[in-house]
Order: structure tokens, then C-alpha cells, then sequence
């Protein structure tokens, strides 16, 4: 996984969390890598912005539905464990 990918998820699991110093330190560290403001202050509401890519929407989903497996009655549903297989599965060159 891309590190800039890494620190969206981070960022989104210390929301779903309710982890201010999670939150705050990845979006801090977003920031110095570049992100832009728009990314980081809609981490919250990805799925309705245009401004992640189908491998970052494939991941944000993952960690959300794995986050919050005590919210549900069933385990991550296949659908989104294919979609992110999808993803994380295509070849990467080591700049990734």
C-alpha cells in the first residue's frame, strides 16, 4: 500500500475511533508530505467527494468496515474484501 495511502486510512480509523491524537497526527503528517487541504478535511465524507482514487476508496472502505466490526452483525462483506483484493493485488513499481 502506497504510504500516502497508509496515512489516509490512519487518519480515518482515528476518526471512527475517536482518536484526536491519531487525527491529528496523521493529517499533520499528511500535510508535510504534500496532501492537499481538500483530501484531508474530507477524509470524513469520502465517499461523497470526487477527490480519492478508486485503490484509496477501496481502502478507506476495508479499514472502515473493519474498524467498526462491533457495529455489525456480520463479518466485512465479501464485496468490499474483493475490491480491495482488486486493488492491493495489481503489480506496484517501488515508487508506489
Amino acid at each position: 500500500m502506497p504510504l500516502a495511502t497508509l496515512e489516509l486510512v490512519s487518519a480515518r480509523v482515528g476518526q471512527l475511533n475517536g482518536c484526536s491524537v491519531c487525527v491529528d497526527m496523521h493529517c499533520r503528517i499528511m500535510k508535510k508530505r504534500g496532501e492537499s487541504d481538500a483530501r484531508i478535511y474530507s477524509i470524513s465524507v469520502w465517499r461523497e467527494t470526487p477527490y480519492y482514487t478508486e485503490p484509496e476508496r477501496a481502502a478507506l472502505a476495508l479499514a472502515e468496515a473493519s474498524t467498526r466490526l462491533s457495529d455489525r452483525h456480520d463479518a466485512v462483506p465479501d464485496e468490499i474484501w474483493n475490491r480491495a483484493a482488486t486493488h492491493s493485488m495489481k503489480r506496484r513499481s517501488p515508487a508506489s
